[in-house]
């Protein structure tokens, strides 16, 4: 027992390390990439001012797209390893069911992956010279995953007992995306400018509802990873503004965490250990104004 929970604590210190180093490495490329802009943009210090008087209209419109690194980030509860599967409760095993009357869980790893994200219109309100109120309603594609990794077992449990079963359970997900934003703006240096926003954002999954439809209507008996159908979250971000002829494009990193539990049940092998599940999201993306 105490060789489980040790287990079990290490494991979950290696994935949260492997989860923040990935995510350092995006956010180092992506500052990289602005401070070359940046150093670009400010040698020219003699180029004559685009659109001079853009951020003093009221309205702006426009449409953005980009790329999201979706990740779940899960806490087991106590003795979460030491439970024993037996009978309804077996694992499905990509359709398969395993050879043994009874499986203990040993892993479960979260998977990333990159996405792709779309939003039109792009609305933004200007409350004064430094503050902007923006409405980005976009549609999300991405996918999230969790790899099971599962000791059978025969009779008695033997701690020395090496027969593991693997499977990954996928969680695709259409995320319908309503983000309101407070986006501070920093003064104008010719043809470019920095920002920060912040807001909350109301998040609604179609891929996995229809997902959910599709089984209560087939009686499928396999577990799936079904999130819940509406989610909210907190977002943080910032970026660069370019000033062109006659368009602003903007280049924005950003980072949504959800603010409750994401999962809808937790009543399968592959949630019953899950204290709670929350949807990390980091998005780089490109605005056209």
């Amino acid at each position: 027992m105490i060789d489980n929970k040790r287990k079990s604590s290490t494991f979950n210190k290696q994935t949260k390390f492997t989860e923040l180093k990935t995510l350092n490495k995006i956010v180092v490329v992506l500052l990289f990439v602005f401070i070359g802009i940046t150093s670009s943009y400010g040698q020219m210090t003699r180029q004559v001012q685009n659109l001079p008087n853009y951020n003093y209209a009221k309205y702006h419109f426009g449409a953005t797209i980009g790329v999201n690194y979706m990740i779940h980030n899960i806490i087991m509860k106590p003795g979460a390893y030491d439970e024993i599967f037996t009978g309804g409760m077996l694992p499905n095993y990509e359709g398969m069911l395993p050879t043994t009357d009874a499986v203990r869980l040993v892993e479960a790893t979260p998977i990333p992956s990159l996405g792709i994200t779309l939003a039109v219109p792009v609305t933004d309100l200007r409350l004064n010279k430094s503050f902007n109120l923006r409405l980005v309603p976009a549609i999300s594609f991405g996918n999230r995953s969790i790899k099971y990794v599962f000791q059978e077992i025969d009779g008695v449990l033997d701690a020395n007992d090496t027969t593991f079963s693997t499977t990954i359970k996928q969680m695709p997900s259409t995320y319908l995306e309503i983000p309101l934003s407070i986006k501070y703006r920093s003064l104008r240096m010719h043809n470019l400018s920095s920002y920060l926003l912040g807001g909350v954002k109301y998040m609604y999954d179609f891929y996995n509802q229809q997902k959910r439809q599709d089984r209560e209507n087939n009686n499928v008996q396999d577990f799936y990873l079904l999130p819940k159908k509406h989610v909210f979250s907190w977002e943080l971000g910032a970026g660069f503004d370019f000033y062109a002829d006659y368009f602003k494009f903007g280049a924005e990193v950003k980072f949504a965490y959800s603010l409750g539990d994401i999962f809808s049940e937790h009543s399968t092998p592959y949630t019953h250990g899950i204290k709670s599940g929350k949807s990390k999201i980091l998005y780089f993306t490109l605005t056209f104004e």
